[in-house]
C-alpha cells in the first residue's frame, strides 16, 4: 500500500509542476538583419544592384526565442492537454532606436515575452546592432557584415541590480547564445 501511496504523490506532483506555467528563458543577441541578394558577387570598387532586400529580426537569441514561442503553440507539443502554457521570455539589451520597436512588435506577434527586467533598453538615442547579409543567388554563398550598436550588451551591473529569484521563477530550460558573457 505504501508504494502505491508514494506512485500517487509522484505523480500529483508531475501533475501540478506540468500545469503550472514553465518558462523558457533565453540570454543573448537580438538586432536586425538586413538581408541582400544580389546575382553575384561584384568584383572590387564594381557597382550592383540588389535582387531583393529585406529588413527581420535577428540575432542567434531572438531567432531561438521566437522559433521555441512560435512551436509552443502548435499542438503537438501540448498533446491532449498534456502540459501547462510555456511561456519564452527574452533577456538582451536594445537601443533606445526605431529599430527597437520593429523588433519589439516582431518578438511579441510571436509570442515571446518581453516583460523581464533584464529586457532592457541602452542609453538615450543610443543604437540597436545591424548585420548585413549579403547573398550571392550564383554561388549560394553568404557574407555577413556585423556593426554593433552603440547600446551595449548586458552587464554584471544590470544582473546585479534585478531579483534573479523572479528572473529565474518557473524557469524549465535555459539557454544563451554566448553574448551578454559579462552578465
Amino acid at each position: 500500500m505504501t508504494g502505491a501511496s508514494n506512485a500517487t504523490s509522484i505523480g500529483d506532483s508531475v501533475c501540478n509542476v506540468l500545469e503550472k506555467e514553465r518558462v523558457v528563458l533565453v540570454v543573448g543577441a537580438c538586432g536586425m538583419d538586413r538581408l541582400l541578394s544580389v546575382a553575384s558577387y561584384p568584383n572590387a570598387d564594381a557597382k550592383v544592384r540588389s535582387t531583393s532586400s529585406h529588413e527581420v529580426g535577428g540575432g542567434n537569441a531572438a531567432n531561438t526565442a521566437s522559433a521555441i514561442a512560435r512551436l509552443s503553440k502548435a499542438t503537438f507539443s501540448n498533446p491532449a492537454g498534456t502540459a501547462g502554457p510555456i511561456q519564452v521570455k527574452l533577456l538582451t539589451k536594445l537601443g533606445d532606436d526605431s529599430i527597437r520597436d520593429q523588433l519589439c512588435q516582431e518578438l511579441k506577434d510571436d509570442g515571446v515575452d518581453l516583460s523581464s527586467p533584464l529586457f532592457m533598453t541602452g542609453a538615450k538615442r543610443s543604437s540597436t546592432s545591424v548585420t548585413t547579409v549579403i547573398v550571392s543567388d550564383s554561388e549560394q554563398t553568404r557574407t555577413c557584415i556585423y556593426t554593433p550598436g552603440s547600446c551595449g550588451e548586458l552587464t554584471q551591473t544590470n544582473v546585479s541590480d534585478v531579483d534573479m529569484d523572479e528572473v529565474f521563477l518557473n524557469v524549465v530550460h535555459f539557454h544563451s547564445d554566448t553574448r551578454h558573457t559579462g552578465a
